[in-house]
């Protein structure tokens, strides 16, 4: 599944993607797996309000 998620800001964004990866993490916890979920945003402060990764440290890409 790969979902991207944009909108206006205050539009619950960062809500929504710790609800869908806290839901998927449990689900992945209770099958005894690893989670496969990937965090990632295009800015630091967006990468950090998800408890992520900006994408571009997240697929090691030089800028």
């Amino acid at each position: 599944l790969l979902l991207n998620l944009d909108g206006q800001g205050g539009t619950r964004k960062t809500y929504a993607i710790k609800v869908i990866t806290s839901t998927m993490d449990s689900i992945t916890r209770a099958l005894g797996k690893k989670s496969p979920i990937i965090r990632c945003a295009l800015t630091r402060v967006a990468a950090f309000l998800i408890l992520g990764k900006t994408i571009h440290s997240t697929f090691y890409i030089l800028i």
